[in-house]
């Protein structure tokens, strides 16, 4: 009865895997995943397309009286950007040894890249009112879904650039995390300079709003011209803690009055749009550049200063003299004394 028992046990086990390998080999196998790193930059810009293509039709569609020159530039760059990347995700499924790395994604990611760059100042210009109007944004989704996009497409750009030359920059980034920021600032500030240079052709009325838009293009200027020279001297090597704390604290104090000048009262980034990001962008890394390089100040002048204590002091010229005259009456006999002498 026992070994009766046992045999069914184990025919219920051979029919229970049984039915799972029937199962196994029933299930159809599962397409592997793109291993190319630029794949979700790719997808990521076919997505912020298709978001920007439908926002700026949707803003056209209510205004059929009002197109022009700039409306039909920025459909026709919205309309390339989601077909080239919608054949580069397709690329990725289709023929990814003839794409993935290959020339044709670069030559694509080059194309998208001038044509977005070409076409970001008719979109954010206050003038065309597409993504924004006077001050303030006046389609949203337009104007986060073009940056965003604009960022996939310099990672795409950026990191076949990368791989073609066979370096690591975003390794290369993390470990100078301030050259980064500087990076940062240098880009705030020239979004900046160019936004309050419309602003001032377009927009500027009245002597209050005017010489505020004039001291953010002041600041603009003086944090770019800055930031590349820091830039440049990290990249030749000659850029010294003292430099960079000197230059990240100066440019701190001066963006903290453009904050106050720029974005509070009658300022030209009161409203939301690229003067208001630019500004409050510039001030944050000002202030992140300054934190990091007093910190690294006071960590050099603490390790010097212990380095010093650890270390034995250096035996002056009087020390040598007076160490040799001793040695020789050391090795000289002293004399006897007279008492000494008569009583032996």
């Amino acid at each position: 009865r026992f070994s009766s028992i046992l045999h069914i046990a184990d025919k219920s086990k051979y029919q229970e895997s049984k039915k799972l390998n029937m199962v196994e080999v029933a299930m159809p196998p599962m397409p592997e995943q793109p291993k190319s790193p630029r794949y979700q930059a790719w997808v990521g810009l076919l997505v912020f397309s298709v978001v920007c293509l439908t926002a700026h039709a949707s803003t056209l569609q209510s205004n059929k009286n009002s197109r022009d020159g700039s409306d039909k530039w920025v459909l026709a760059v919205l309309s390339i950007s989601m077909i080239f990347s919608f054949f580069a995700v397709l690329a990725h499924y289709v023929k990814p040894e003839m794409f993935v790395g290959e020339k044709p994604e670069g030559g694509v990611a080059s194309l998208l890249l001038v044509f977005w760059v070409a076409g970001m100042p008719a979109i954010m210009k206050p003038k065309n009112c597409i993504a924004m109007c006077g001050q303030s944004v006046s389609n949203t989704n337009l104007y986060f879904a073009s940056w965003a996009a604009l960022a996939c497409v310099l990672y795409a750009w950026g990191h076949y650039g990368q791989e073609l030359a066979g370096r690591d920059i975003a390794g290369e980034a993390m470990s100078k995390p301030k050259t980064t920021k500087w990076y940062a600032l240098l880009t705030s500030a020239v979004v900046l300079l160019a936004s309050s240079v419309q602003y001032h052709t377009s927009f500027c009325s009245g002597a209050s709003s005017c010489s505020r838009n004039a001291w953010a293009i002041s600041l603009a200027c003086i944090a770019a011209v800055a930031s590349a020279g820091m830039v440049f001297m990290g990249t030749r090597g000659q850029l010294t803690n003292m430099i960079e704390l000197g230059v990240s604290v100066v440019l701190g104090i001066m963006y903290i009055f453009g904050v106050a000048f720029i974005t509070f009262g009658n300022g030209s980034g009161v409203g939301i749009g690229n003067i208001y990001f630019s500004t409050w962008a510039g001030f944050v890394v000002s202030l992140m550049l300054a934190s990091a390089s007093f910190k690294e100040f006071t960590a050099n002048k603490a390790a010097t200063q212990e380095a010093q204590a650890n270390a034995a002091p250096a035996p002056t010229k009087a020390d040598i003299e007076g160490g040799g005259e001793d040695s020789e009456k050391s090795e000289k006999p002293e004399a006897p004394t007279e008492g000494v002498e008569a009583k032996e």
